[in-house]
């Protein structure tokens, strides 16, 4: 080939390439200078997760989730996503029908489960999935804080020294503290 570049075909599988090239100017041509030789070609390969899926968002009907991918080697070239419901103990997940977007806005058929999305990520050589850590147990809609591990105070109790508040534990994802 006499191109500046070349699409890489399956018959190059094994091989090792290299490229001569010269220059030429008014007084001529220059002699072929070789370059060093390319990585031995290889199969392309399927997408793996290098870091899980994960999602952000309040875990609380009503509430909308988020998706990220994550993190992938060999350069998928699509994601797709399945939200699925799981227990409250996380386990025996199942797909919910119809969730196939990068967001879910959380029904009331999930109060009381858990929920992850599984990632599936795709390129010319194939494709395979990898599902987020299970999230908290879905609160119900309007469903007020609930203490599960109690307030501290710390420091030294003594005049003119500063104690510092540590509010505890809360479910239902409070917003602010009093």
């Amino acid at each position: 080939e006499t191109t500046p570049s070349r699409t890489l075909v399956p018959d190059d599988v094994g091989a090792y390439l290299r490229v001569k090239v010269r220059a030429h100017n008014a007084d001529g041509w220059s002699p072929f200078v070789s370059s060093a030789m390319t990585a031995q070609i290889t199969e392309p390969q399927a997408p793996v997760s290098t870091k899980l899926p994960s999602f952000s968002g309040t875990v609380r009907e009503g509430e909308t989730l988020t998706a990220d991918v994550g993190e992938w080697s060999n350069n998928p070239t699509s994601f797709s996503y399945q939200w699925q419901r799981c227990n409250a103990q996380g386990a025996s997940c199942s797909n919910i029908p119809g969730e196939t977007a990068n967001i879910r806005v959380i029904t009331g058929g999930d109060v009381g489960n858990r929920l992850r999305v599984v990632v599936t990520a795709a390129n010319a050589a194939g494709s395979s999935s990898a599902a987020s850590p299970v999230s908290d147990v879905v609160a119900p809609q309007g469903a007020a804080p609930a203490n599960t591990a109690p307030p501290a105070v710390g420091g030294d109790a003594e005049a003119g020294k500063t104690l510092m508040v540590s509010n505890g534990t809360w479910t239902n994802n409070p917003t602010s503290y009093a």
